[in-house]
């Protein structure tokens, strides 16, 4: 009589099919898991930019002696003393008067893929400025709103 020492042809190919089928279900979990990892790391880094072009600005409004607004539909610009935020194409950028003599010195680009910038002052407080900046930069759609309060109104 003989003895069996080992698997059949047939439970070898079973054990490799629920293998294959596991090692599938796991990649497939990865790579979900991968692309929702890169989709939330890109609008955390487009809404970073946005924020941090929001804070530039509020933080020139506060400072500011002399704020002039202008008002264009969406491509609205606002100047504090040396600094005039605007969309130019579609990028928020800042023009710096170094010298003050009434001529661009710099041009930083603070974000692109910027659609829109819009101010509003006054409300219930004179001093307060809203600004609201909107647009889509690799993809994600942002619209971030802030307010600044003018200390030297």
């Amino acid at each position: 009589m003989r003895k069996n020492k080992g698997f059949t042809l047939v439970e070898l190919i079973i054990g490799m099919l629920v293998s294959s089928i596991l090692m599938l279900v796991v990649g497939i979990i990865s790579i979900a898991g991968h692309t929702s990892y890169e989709k939330l790391r890109k609008e955390s880094e487009v809404y970073n930019d946005a924020y941090s072009g929001i804070n530039l600005i509020q933080r020139s409004v506060h400072r500011a002696i002399n704020l002039k607004i202008v008002e264009d539909g969406a491509d609205s610009t606002i100047t504090a003393d040396n600094f005039t935020f605007r969309v130019d194409g579609d990028s928020l950028v800042c023009d710096v008067d170094i010298d003050s003599d009434g001529t661009v010195d710099r041009t930083d680009i603070i974000i692109s893929g910027v659609e829109g910038l819009s101010f509003e002052l006054g409300g219930s407080v004179d001093n307060l400025v809203k600004i609201t900046l909107t647009g889509t930069k690799d993809k994600v759609l942002f619209n971030v709103s802030a307010s600044a309060l003018r200390r030297n109104g």
